[in-house]
């Protein structure tokens, strides 16, 4: 019998077959594949950083993951049309929502995070073709194990958003860190702050 290392040493992703989804570093169950610009070590410690540099504030920390094409890409088109979004907000770019880890997800609530948003390509026009599919399932199974244990499930959700729509987006951004605020039983109305 191989040492288990040796034996996750054999995990590799195909250059040929990889469409740079991130997919199978999520489905994979024994952790054993990465890539190099978002492995694990470095989402989880993007994620501690990230929310520990806003652990002095009063306000409840709200945590983005943005797909590039879709959640992150217009988050930046709406600070170039100078619009305002809560100034709660923690934004983290992933290359496709197929990246929306459960076990990032979780880190953030233990770090902290008050609520988790997720914005995700909508059905049909994922970039990867399948990455939003694959998130909703593994969000949908999330929440039911996040709910089974006593977790309010509305501090996480995933929604659809359009690359080239920032009003949408600052709009369902802003309701979600009220809810949040509103849960944590703290004014929300002054936090607005322009996008940079």
């Amino acid at each position: 019998m191989q040492p288990r290392t040796a034996l996750l040493d054999m995990a590799r992703i195909d250059p040929l077959l990889c469409k740079g989804c991130g997919n199978c570093v999520v489905a994979c169950p024994g952790k054993a594949i990465t890539t190099p610009l978002d492995s694990d070590e470095q989402m989880l410690a993007q994620i501690s950083a990230t929310l520990a540099a806003a652990s002095g504030e009063r306000r409840p920390r709200v945590l983005v993951f943005g797909c590039q094409w879709s959640g992150h890409a217009v988050a930046e088109l709406a600070g170039a049309r100078g619009l305002q979004y809560p100034a709660d907000i923690r934004l983290i770019p992933v290359r496709c929502s197929a990246r929306f880890d459960p076990l990032h997800i979780l880190w953030a609530f233990l770090n902290g995070a008050a609520g988790v948003f997720l914005g995700a390509c909508p059905p049909g026009e994922c970039h990867y073709l399948d990455g939003n599919r694959y998130a909703e399932e593994r969000i949908a199974t999330l929440q039911e194990m996040l709910a089974q244990h006593g977790f309010d499930v509305r501090r996480l959700r995933l929604k659809w958003i359009k690359p080239d729509d920032p009003g949408a987006f600052v709009e369902l951004i802003s309701d979600f860190a009220a809810f949040i605020a509103a849960l944590e039983g703290v004014s929300h109305t002054c936090y607005l702050m322009p996008v940079a």
